[in-house]
This record gives C-alpha cells, structure tokens and sequence, in this order.
C-alpha cells in the first residue's frame, strides 16, 4: 500500500541560532533553498524518514517547525496566516491543511502536545494515522492515548506508555550511511577519546562521570560551555585553595581545570566530523533509558567507524555483539581501565571498530529503519480497518 507521510520536527535553538548565523542571505532565499540547505547541514535525525520513505515509494515530506525565517516564508509564498506569538503552531496546522497527510509522524511530542494535535487532525479531511515519538525523560505517561501509536526506541518506556492506555511499540534509531560521503576521503583520526552531547540536568551520572574521565584519561567534550563566567573563575580559585566546590558549579569550571579540551557542542556535519576523528568514543545513556541500549550514538559512532565504548545494557547483546563489535563497561573504573588497554592496543581498537562499523551499516541503517516504519504504518492500518 501507498500513502502520504508527514514528519513534524523541531531543531535545538542552540543549532537553529548558529545555523542562521550562517546564512546572512536568508531574507533573500526561498522555503525550498533554507530547506535545502539545512537537510545538508545533517542535524539528527534531518529528512532522512521523508527521503527513505520517497524511496520506498511513497509521497513524504519533511516540516521542521522550529526554524522561524523558513516557516515564515513558507507561511508567505503558501499565502497562509498566522498569529505572530503562535507561529509554530498555526504554520503547522497549515503545512498539514496543504499536504493532507495519511500519516502524521510527531518527533517532538513537547512542542506536538494535545491541544495542537487536535488542530492537525482537523485540518484534515479524513482523520490520519498520528504516531508520536517519545525516548525522553516523561514524568506523566497518560497523556497519549490519543495517538494512534506512540513509537519510542527505549523498551521500559514502552512498557510504561502501555500501562497508562496508549498504543505503544519500539523502533531503534539508525545510521544515515549517506553521511559518510560528507567525509571522503576520512580525516585522520587524531582525537583519542572523546564524548559529544548533552551534560545539563536530565544528564547528572553522565556529567559526573565526565568529570572523572577527563582527570584520569585524555577525553576531550564536546557538549559544554568553554567560556567561564568570572563568578565561576573565582569560585575554581576559592576551590583551588581548598573551599569546596558546590557539584553544579563543577562544569562551569572544567574548561579551566582541563584547557584545549573542553569545547561547545557539535551539531550536524561537526559533530559527525567529531566522531570522524576519534579513535574511541564514550556512550553513557540518560537516565530515562532505564537497563535499554536504546540511543542514537550508538549508531552513529559506529557508523563513522569509531571504537564505541558504551555502558553495558541488557539488550546491547541483540543490537551488538560486546567485545567484538563494541566495548562495554560496568563502571567508571571499568570504563578508565578499557580506555587505557584500547589505547595501547592499536590493532584491538580497530578490528572493533571496523566490525561495528560493518554491523551498524548491515543492520541498523536509517534506510532499513523506515523500511520497518513503513511496515509497522501498514499494520496500523490494517488494525484501523479491522
């Protein structure tokens, strides 16, 4: 069966903020060249579901609601209105008014909250097939039952999404293998250890963690502030002197306890370039994830042929096979005691990494992924009709 998709996203401000920053000539572009152009910068997961789901034959597109100078001028050359203080929203309703979609594909489940989901559904003409996607700290499960489908990649989530009432089913991230050819020939692989990502408050093990890692081996982050506020330089002096430093002031203060190697966050083609670079590259999942290997680094490390060391979960053994393909660890000792040992052993390093390079690209590509989306849509369907 054939059907029109629709994906609603959001990009992080802190990505949206640069990326504009970028493009002094976007008052001047059209919708389809800003839209051009940030498919090309590869932030997450990008229009990777339309472009897969294209191939497969269906009719797709992408929104990314977030991006205010694209959404306006959508909203302008589609002659369409919108409230000024609610323009995420009212140029959503009217992209899914103009497409008219069978499916309707909700990545941001924060910002795509009830009250909006209701107006997308009557904008269209017959009710869609609404999947919403959530693998991010939730406090109250009840509220998506009425989703068709709630997909998330962690399994204990899943589990809780059930119980409150809702339909709910897991599906994996994936590798983009069309990123590689961003980076050919591979640059050099001149960082040793590295971690790139999120170190705010839904992140307090992995920040702790961190901190321990960066005094005990030679990892380098990507993912917090490198400019220190001068209340914070005093406080790592006072700290220095022997005054105790409060645990929230701590990555405020490393990139003066650690120089050169604390840097700002990477997103897209940095990012991956990143990964690209580094011999071996830490894994730590948020909390919500529970006991599930569920995230997207994961995928994305290995995919760019770096050695992923990865904190041991129950299921890893079903998506990696550990020693082989990843390295895994128990604790932080654990984790400083592999860092060292891959290393010194070249050869080790890289067989592992080559064989999830291998694995990621056979068995969890984003291609492959939509594919089973688009099966899991089609069972949806059959159960809607039944």
């Amino acid at each position: 069966m054939r059907f029109r998709f629709q994906r609603l996203t959001t990009v992080y401000p802190e990505f949206a903020q640069r990326f504009l920053a970028g493009m002094r000539d976007v008052d001047g572009l059209s919708y389809a060249a800003i839209y051009a152009r940030l498919a090309a910068a590869r932030f997450a997961e990008s229009d990777y579901h339309a472009r897969h789901m294209q191939a497969l034959g269906h009719e797709a597109e992408n929104c990314f609601l977030s991006l205010e100078p694209m959404q306006r001028r959508w909203a302008a050359e589609n002659g369409a209105s919108f409230r000024d203080k609610h323009w995420i929203a009212d140029i959503a309703v009217e992209q899914v008014r103009a497409f008219q979609p069978d499916v309707l594909f909700l990545d941001d489940l924060y910002v795509l909250d009830r009250p909006l989901r209701n107006r997308l559904r009557r904008a269209c003409q017959s009710r869609p097939l609404m999947i919403g996607w959530r693998a991010a700290p939730t406090d109250d499960f009840s509220g998506f039952d009425d989703l068709d489908l709630v997909l998330t990649s962690i399994r204990g989530m899943a589990e809780s999404f059930r119980r409150a009432g809702a339909n709910a089913a897991t599906l994996h991230h994936g590798f983009e293998a069309g990123v590689l050819d961003e980076f050919t020939p591979p640059p050099t692989r001149d960082i040793d250890f590295s971690f790139a990502g999120g170190l705010s408050n839904l992140h307090p093990e992995r920040a702790d963690m961190v901190t321990t890692l960066l005094a005990r081996t030679p990892l380098e982050i990507w993912g917090a502030n490198p400019h220190v506020r001068f209340k914070d330089r005093l406080r790592w002096l006072l700290g220095r002197a022997g005054m105790p430093l409060r645990p929230k002031y701590r990555m405020r203060t490393l990139p003066l306890a650690y120089p050169g190697r604390i840097h700002p966050a990477a997103f897209g083609l940095d990012y991956y370039d990143v990964l690209a670079r580094s011999k071996i590259v830490l894994n730590r999942h948020i909390g919500c994830a529970g006991s599930d290997a569920s995230n997207m680094r994961m995928f994305e490390a290995t995919g760019m042929g770096a050695c992923l060391l990865t904190d041991n979960k129950r299921n890893l053994g079903e998506l990696f096979e550990p020693g082989v393909e990843v390295v895994t660890y128990d604790s932080v000792e654990d984790a400083i005691e592999k860092v060292g040992y891959l290393l010194r052993h070249d050869d080790k390093r890289e067989a592992i990494a080559t064989a999830g390079q291998r694995r990621t690209l056979a068995e969890h590509s984003f291609a492959g992924r939509v594919k089973t989306l688009a099966g899991i849509i089609a069972e949806q369907f059959c159960r809607k009709a039944a």
